[in-house]
């Protein structure tokens, strides 16, 4: 015994024991040992008494057991027992791996190596968790070394890890260097190349916009005069008599919609064929211009008196007819009540009534007038407002003094009056607005026409301002007859985004509503209102007399 462990001699060797071999303390002395009768040994120290193992005394050492774990790149773990490749940014590593002693598991110490980075082996480590990090580690290929060595310098065998290859960043890399070499050569042609065809299609469209442009305008303008024309134009191939193309009124006068109408024969709607056919062929022969007059039939059959202007023109590179044809029936007709007419007082009234309608519309052009000074859009509307409750007005005593019963308005002409009326102010939403229109062929007397005419005007104004906008598809329906109760029904119904209760209580704080009531209470009548697919305005009020009831369908426009 020592004051530092225990001597052990054999006579050929020494074996020194200290607390690493299990040793509870480290003084002793020769008299502190102990064999008891099973033959075990026991040796004492100040610090207590340990037993002797003599399987557990190994006469050669063994070397510690190494074991490579894993690699952590990143939040990532990869198995050092085979090759890794891993992108630039994940170059910071931590080696993990343990090392097994017999002897003294705290006295375990380890040499490394990394290499592609270390020069030579770092040895000695002691690490307690078992790992060794490198961080910020350049691009390249790296092989691991280990080697633990126990307390008494007995090594194990040197572990290593696969080839370990970090990759080169794209900025690093050859391609990179060479297209920042010809980048901006590539990007200078590319923006040479952009511009001159930008500038070549910008000549292009520039041309292409203006002659479509300029086409489209003279072609407009050719129309509009053609559909503008307030006689009836026809144009009818003379070989076959059938109908080329025709205008607005000439639907309007003979009661067809224009794809009815183009392809028609004309014998189909002449009275007088042979007649006819004679003024064709001397108009034809004589190649100029001929005036007459002659007798032709509506969709619904009716006769009409008309006078026909012919011509030979030349329509889309063939020789054509070009029929323009002014309806005289009314006029016809009107001759012949005035020569027969025995009261004085029914001629003297319709000049009552041309009065007051001239009156009318020397008051809106006054209000049109002083409209041009206003610049505020809120007054010019207020102005717009009244002259179209004005031309309501107007156009009752103007369908009354070209009516044959002086006493009643025919609500079929008046009330078409009165929309067409309104659809011409409005005529910038003519091509995203479609109407749909059914009125009855009822007379009322001006007591009822006027609050009528009026109500449909704001209504149809309303609609207007409220429930259609610019770029947007409409449809708006107009209907006026009598139900079964007796009652005139008028139904104004927009598909508008319909109203709020905020919109409503604005509504009805508005100078057009506000008539509507009053002149819906005028009549007698109730007003009510359905937002449902947009807004419907609906009034009904007593009708005393029925008149037959005819449902004709005015107009429909898509």
């Amino acid at each position: 015994g020592t004051l530092n462990g225990l001597i052990r001699w054999d006579g050929e060797t020494a074996r020194h024991y200290t607390s690493k071999d299990g040793l509870l303390g480290t003084e002793s002395n020769r008299s502190a040992g102990f064999i008891d009768n099973e033959g075990k040994l026991w040796i004492g120290t100040e610090s207590g008494v340990s037993r002797y193992y003599k399987e557990r005394d190994f006469t050669e050492h063994v070397s510690p057991l190494l074991e490579l774990y894993y690699i952590k790149a990143g939040n990532h773990f990869f198995s050092l027992h085979k090759d890794l490749q891993l992108p630039p940014f994940q170059n910071d590593l931590t080696f993990h791996f343990k090392a097994i002693s017999f002897i003294d598991e705290t006295g375990i110490t380890y040499n490394i190596k990394l290499e592609g980075y270390d020069k030579s082996w770092v040895t000695a480590i002691h690490t307690l968790d078992n790992r060794v990090r490198y961080t910020n580690l350049p691009p390249g290929k790296y092989r691991f070394y280990v080697q633990a060595m126990n307390s008494t310098g007995i090594k194990s065998d040197i572990k290593s890890s696969g080839i370990i290859t970090i990759a080169v960043p794209y900025h690093r890399s050859w391609w990179f260097y060479s297209l920042l070499v010809f980048a901006p050569l590539l990007i200078l042609i590319l923006v040479v190349n952009f511009i001159s065809r930008r500038r070549y299609t910008s000549i292009l469209e520039k041309r292409y916009i203006k002659s479509t442009m300029e086409l489209a305008a003279s072609e407009k303008e050719l129309r509009n005069i053609f559909n503008m024309a307030h006689d009836a134009i026809l144009i009818l191939d003379p070989a076959t008599e059938i109908v080329l193309d025709v205008n607005q009124r000439a639907c309007q006068i003979y009661g067809f919609d224009r794809s009815e109408f183009i392809g028609l024969n004309l014998e189909s709607i002449s009275k007088d064929i042979p007649r006819g056919k004679r003024k064709l062929e001397e108009t034809l022969k004589k190649g100029d211009y001929l005036h007459f007059e002659t007798m032709q039939y509506r969709k619904n059959g009716k006769e009409m008196i008309l006078e026909i202007n012919a011509s030979v023109i030349e329509f889309r590179g063939i020789k054509a007819m070009l029929n323009i044809n002014r309806d005289l029936t009314e006029r016809k007709k009107a001759e012949e009540r005035i020569k027969h007419s025995l009261y004085e007082k029914e001629v003297l009234l319709r000049e009552v009534h041309h009065r007051v309608k001239n009156n009318l519309q020397i008051i809106s052009s006054l209000l049109d007038l002083q409209s041009y000074n206003e610049e505020q859009p809120e007054i010019v509307q207020v102005f717009q407002d009244s002259k179209n409750r004005i031309r309501s007005m107007a156009l009752a005593h103007e369908t009354l003094y070209q009516s044959e019963n002086m006493a009643k308005i025919n609500a079929f002409e008046y009330l078409n009056s009165v929309l067409s009326y309104f659809l011409g102010t409005y005529g910038n939403m003519g091509d995203q607005v479609s109407y749909r229109v059914f009125i009855e062929e009822i007379s009322l007397d001006m007591d009822t026409a006027i609050p009528v005419g009026l109500i449909l005007t704001e209504l149809l104004s309303n609609a207007f301002k409220h429930a259609f906008h610019p770029g947007k598809k409409g449809q708006l329906t107009v209907s006026f007859r009598v139900t079964q109760k007796n009652f005139l029904k008028l139904l104004v119904r927009d598909d508008g985004p319909g109203l709020s209760d905020s919109d409503e209580s604005r509504k009805n704080r508005s100078l057009g509503l506000q008539l509507v009531e009053i002149l819906t209470r005028q009549l007698k009548g109730n007003k009510r209102v359905i937002v449902r697919n947009g807004t419907a305005f609906i009034i009904s009020f007593p009708y005393k007399k029925i008149a037959p009831t005819t449902e004709t369908l005015l107009l429909e426009e898509n």
